[in-house]
């Protein structure tokens, strides 16, 4: 069950099928999913260039933890990130296996 400080919306797509968006910290939400249980990761994730408050690092090894944990096999991660930063995300994914 999602966290009550959580926005959920869901989305009715051709032939039935239903998507839904989380909004939330990823590092709390992702921990309500099952292992397994998502078909895809896109995101646009703090890119650590300091342009706001949060935005003063890379996700942590942690997040992709996560992401590894409740995407199915198979499925794929798309994650946007600066170009001049792009080296720390891909070592933070990296690491986290």
């Amino acid at each position: 069950m999602l966290q009550a400080w959580t926005k959920a919306m869901e989305v009715q797509v051709v032939n039935g099928y239903t998507m839904k968006f989380i909004v939330g910290d990823s590092t709390q939400v992702l921990k309500d999913f099952d292992a397994d249980s998502i078909d895809a990761c896109i995101t646009d994730p703090p890119y650590g260039m300091g342009m706001d408050v949060w935005d003063h690092n890379v996700p942590p090894v942690e997040l992709w933890e996560q992401v590894y944990r409740v995407l199915k096999p198979g499925a794929f991660c798309l994650s946007f990130c600066s170009p001049e930063l792009y080296h720390r995300m891909a070592v933070a994914v990296e690491d986290a296996g």
